[in-house]
């Protein structure tokens, strides 16, 4: 096939590293992938060995004749069966030139969005049931959403041996510093926490650094709390942690915690959106009810009495390797392709 993915967005996360991982195994799997996209510098290193043609363009931001005559012609020429979008402002556009064109166009909805964005596309693809009860809810047609979950590259590195080293407790945040992920709740929950035996690492970037800078500040925390910022290589943090923690308010999936599952690393969320759907709690790590301090601090408490650290690592890499490793997922996406057609 060729398939042709766009994607609108203007920073780089975890939709657009999707999209590289998405395009890698699609591409080693046989099949011939086209991007239109915006400029975004990382991208264009992951994409250049496994793309027929790479296209970057100023921002995606709306329904510009621009756009749709430049996507025509790159559809018309390079023979497209089919179009893959990924955010809404793509979504939008992609299932505008699905129209005029007729091809079949799929949406992927990494967050928890309403249907309005999407209604243009023939079938979307929710990544976690969270997501896909909140498209029907906002008047998407259940027959037209397909559940798949992201995946992830297998990790290469031995998984994690040693936890809990001198009775300190390591916690690690990867993700976004935006207000729904909640950031400043677990910093303040920590800080209420009895047992002081803890550091948290977060990394990430985000418009909400400077506030957590200053409750770090305020509070004292500047030897317990550390910005790292975005790093490529997010193993070795994981690695170096006992737990990852995501305490989002809303959340369509939550792939920092299959990274973690993947290095045999448990990990701790809240109960928004699809992160109950990865977690199985007390098994491979634990679920906390949103923004809910107490509860938080019960299930912090639940981890250092009972310790069962090496339990909880065989148990997440198992539930990795059984359900979130991208290979199936590209593989999914495709065969959901050929039965739309």
């Amino acid at each position: 096939m060729n398939i042709l993915h766009l994607i609108s967005s203007s920073n780089f996360g975890g939709a657009e590293n999707y999209l590289y991982l998405l395009t890698k195994y699609q591409n080693k799997l046989g099949h011939n992938i086209f991007v239109y996209r915006n400029k975004l510098k990382k991208l264009d290193s992951l994409l250049k060995n496994y793309t027929q043609k790479d296209i970057t363009t100023n921002i995606i931001n709306s329904i510009s004749p621009y756009h749709i005559l430049k996507l025509i012609f790159l559809i018309k020429k390079n023979d497209i069966n089919i179009i893959h979008t990924h955010l809404s402002k793509a979504s939008i556009l992609g299932g505008v030139v699905s129209k005029i064109l007729k091809i079949k166009s799929f949406a992927t909805i990494h967050g928890m969005n309403s249907f309005k964005d999407y209604y243009l596309n023939d079938r979307l693809i929710a990544v976690s049931e969270a997501v896909k009860e909140k498209l029907i809810n906002t008047g998407a047609e259940k027959e037209n959403i397909k559940v798949i979950y992201n995946g992830i590259e297998k990790n290469n590195n031995k998984k994690k041996k040693n936890f809990f080293e001198n009775d300190i407790l390591k916690l690690t945040y990867i993700g976004r510093l935006a207000e729904e992920k909640n950031i400043d709740f677990l910093i303040k929950t920590l800080d209420n926490w009895k047992y002081r035996k803890w550091n948290l690492k977060i990394l990430g970037e985000g418009d909400l650094k400077k506030k957590l800078e200053e409750i770090i500040y305020d509070n004292n925390l500047e030897n317990k709390v550390n910005f790292l910022g975005f790093k490529k290589n997010i193993q070795k943090y994981i690695f170096d942690s006992d737990f990852v923690i995501l305490p989002s308010k809303k959340e369509g999936f939550g792939i920092s915690i299959i990274e973690a599952f993947s290095c045999g690393v448990p990990a701790i969320g809240s109960n928004a959106g699809g992160i109950k759907e990865i977690i199985d709690d007390g098994e491979n790590g634990f679920i906390f009810e949103s923004n809910n301090m107490d509860n938080l601090i019960q299930v912090l408490n639940r981890v250092i009495n009972e310790r069962k650290f090496q339990e909880w690592s065989k148990n997440s890499y198992i539930k990795f390797k059984n359900r979130f490793r991208i290979i199936d997922n590209a593989k999914k996406v495709l065969k959901y392709y050929e039965q739309s057609k």
